[in-house]
């Protein structure tokens, strides 16, 4: 009876293979990284938010008063939404040195407005949130789409369901994320909401990882407590709802996180595998053309 072995690759093959994984154990292992603004400046900071290992990068010049959301857009550009009352300035952002250009102005059609989320989705659209007055005198939520182009806002669509007056916006693929006293999923044509989880962690700068966490920086206190001198890191898990702290880090606004995740990260269902590096590539290309040949030579 003859036995039937398998033979091991040749050390070119095992190698090409072998490097193969080494360069992909980054893409998908990596900690997320985070780019949030502070300083009086104010000045462009990356944020290792695993390690909550802080590198300042450099001011960012005149960007203009009022209270600043950051996202990354699809084709890698980092936004920062600036919003003053109903005015509402649009920068772009050099990542390398903290630079920010306002690419565009544009004023409201509300009452008043109070920007508090930002966030950029797969297709390429922007949508702000935020708080504006209503005919009786109270306080809504309302969701708006941001043209980069045209330097234009959309009408503005009222969030169903109440909440507290703070609250955040994130994207995930082309599914956006609302933070209020819960994690909701968001139509911005209807303002319908779908509960996700009954908790959020809180949050003055909130974006999705590619790690599989909904990461947010906060500075204010927490309720019966006083301010504290630094700021926390949270993180919380999209498929189980856990909420974590991280660690403290600086006072930080604003929060957009590189890469931004392609795929769509409904609770409990996976998020979208990080794409390769062009390096990797071309490793997992030679990889393939030494395992042929070595099978074409094995069976000649």
């Amino acid at each position: 009876m003859s036995r039937s072995h398998i033979q091991a690759p040749p050390p070119a093959a095992a190698a090409a293979l072998i490097s193969t994984l080494v360069l992909l154990a980054p893409a998908v292992n990596a900690d997320p990284i985070g780019y949030a603004l502070g300083g009086r400046g104010p000045e462009l900071y990356r944020i290792d938010l695993a390690t909550v290992e802080v590198e300042q990068i450099g001011p960012t010049g005149p960007i203009g008063e009022g209270r600043v959301r950051l996202t990354f857009h699809a084709d890698g550009t980092l936004y920062g939404l600036v919003g003053s009352g109903v005015s509402l300035r649009l920068v772009a952002f050099d990542p390398a040195t903290g630079t920010g250009q306002v690419v565009a102005e544009f004023a409201l059609d509300l009452p008043s407005f109070e920007l508090y989320g930002f966030a950029g989705v797969a297709d390429g659209g922007l949508w702000a949130a935020g708080l504006t007055e209503d005919a009786q005198g109270g306080y809504h939520g309302v969701i708006l789409a941001i043209d980069p182009a045209g330097g234009t806002a959309g009408e503005p669509v009222v969030i169903q369901g109440g909440g507290p007056f703070e609250f955040g916006l994130a994207a995930c693929g082309n599914q956006l994320l609302l933070l209020r006293a819960g994690l909701f999923a968001i139509d911005p044509v209807t303002g319908e909401r779908t509960e996700l989880f009954a908790a959020s962690p809180p949050a003055e700068g909130v974006d999705v990882g590619p790690d599989g966490g909904l990461w947010t920086v906060y500075t204010g206190p927490l309720p019966g407590t006083f301010p504290p001198p630094h700021g926390r890191v949270y993180r919380m898990d999209l498929a189980t709802g856990e909420i974590v702290q991280v660690g403290g880090t600086g006072v930080f606004h604003g929060l957009a996180i590189s890469p931004p995740v392609a795929g769509a990260c409904i609770a409990g269902t996976p998020l979208a595998v990080p794409t390769l590096s062009p390096l990797a590539l071309v490793v997992l290309a030679i990889s393939l053309v030494v395992a042929a040949r070595w099978v074409r030579r094995r069976h000649a």
